[in-house]
């Protein structure tokens, strides 16, 4: 990280720090977030923002555990009978092939065709549950479409046994809802 992408000895070390570190997600971005020479790097600070973003989504859908991270692992997540059907870690060069610059990413990738496999397989088993309620977000210049509430009365609803939909735009239009 030196040498090729000129980082200074102090950001690799408090990063590779980072990376050494496994967790609960909401630790481990407060710990991004105490860091000022982290910080100090608007990339890494869109990054940090983004990661809570993402906490606070997952905090509000996983079920009796807090998100859990390991910055150093790459992680897939499988159905037995097609594989793995996510994966994520670092694209840098993906990126930069279509860009005149290099492009440090990260990221994460479906295989569309094996999410198919498995939702033809439930429609064929007629698995996928019918939609008891529908949580509508209104509309409206100063509403600001509630997300994370309408996920938290999803998760009650699905916790009762409720079969519950939402959008999950941030601020959806109230018209497109009804539809």
């Amino acid at each position: 990280m030196v040498d090729e992408k000129g980082i200074s000895d102090e950001v690799a070390d408090r990063v590779g720090e980072y990376v050494r570190q496994s967790g609960d997600m909401r630790e481990m971005v407060q710990f991004l977030k105490s860091e000022p020479v982290l910080c100090g790097n608007e990339n890494i600070k869109a990054g940090i923002n983004d990661m809570e973003l993402l906490v606070s989504y997952l905090e509000v859908c996983v079920i009796n555990q807090p998100p859990r991270s390991s910055p150093a692992v790459i992680s897939e997540e499988s159905e037995s009978q097609v594989g793995s059907i996510a994966a994520g870690g670092r694209y840098d060069n993906l990126v930069g092939m279509y860009t005149k610059n290099p492009m440090p990413c990260v990221g994460i990738s479906f295989g569309v065709d094996r999410i198919i496999t498995i939702l033809n397989a439930r429609l064929e088993d007629k698995t996928l549950p019918e939609i008891d309620v529908y949580i509508i977000a209104l509309s409206g210049k100063d509403i600001t479409g509630l997300l994370l509430e309408r996920m938290s009365v999803a998760r009650e609803l699905w916790n009762a046994g409720i079969s519950a939909e939402f959008t999950a735009r941030v601020k959806p239009r109230q018209d497109k809802q009804s539809k």
